[in-house]
């Protein structure tokens, strides 16, 4: 699995930014008595069996942890269909640092728990 990085002549003035695919999210929605959803995007900085580490574009780490025994499911942008696919669990420790990644997951309380992870995907406002 390749992903493409988009590099800037060395006469170009700015690098030019490269437009990542979003996974489609509905609207927020507050369950009383549970724990809200929360949207993580950033880049990879290390992927392991129990959690993932995100550094955030304003250059914060985020840590988010992953749910026991596959729970946590990763997906794939399919350039053939342009759409998320399902990734295999042993492809996802293999996810290469600086790789984009928008994570979907619970807070309870102060503890990020991934649902779904979107690989070399971005989330939030789009521009």
């Amino acid at each position: 699995m390749a992903f493409g990085v988009t590099a800037a002549a060395c006469s170009d003035p700015e690098p030019v930014i490269a437009r990542l695919p979003h996974p489609s999210i509905g609207a927020a929605t507050v369950v009383p008595g549970q724990a809200p959803i929360v949207w993580v995007s950033g880049q990879s900085a290390a992927v392991s069996m129990t959690r993932l580490t995100i550094v955030e574009s304003a250059g914060s780490k985020a840590v988010v942890h992953r749910l026991a025994e596959g729970a946590t499911k990763f997906f794939v942008r399919d350039a053939d269909t342009d759409r998320f696919v399902s990734m295999p669990e042993a492809d996802a420790l293999l996810v290469e640092v600086g790789t984009p990644m928008c994570v979907e997951s619970l807070l309870d309380e102060r503890r990020m728990l991934a649902l779904r992870v979107f690989v070399g995907a971005a989330c939030g406002p789009r521009s």
